[in-house]
């Protein structure tokens, strides 16, 4: 005698045993990349500071880091609503 019934599938919908997978961006790898991107800034703001010795040049050229970052999680995000 069989306790459980069979599986039922709705439109659209697969139900069964295994893994929900969700999709989107890792919050894990949002957070490693906005810190490694800030040390990398930090670096290379005192590296052009004391070779330039202007600030303003080492903070702008620091300040990339940041503005690439952001391009490249746009570009991420635009990707995966394509997707």
């Amino acid at each position: 005698m069989k306790l459980d019934p069979p599986l039922q599938t709705q439109p659209g919908y697969v139900d069964g045993w295994g893994l929900h997978v969700v999709e989107g961006l890792s919050l894990l790898r949002l957070y490693m990349a906005g810190g490694f991107c800030t040390i990398l800034s930090l670096i290379l703001y005192i590296a052009l500071l004391v070779t330039w010795k202007s600030r303003q040049d080492a903070a702008a050229t620091a300040g990339m880091c940041f503005a690439i970052l952001g391009l490249l999680l746009m570009g991420v995000q635009l990707r995966q609503r394509e997707v």
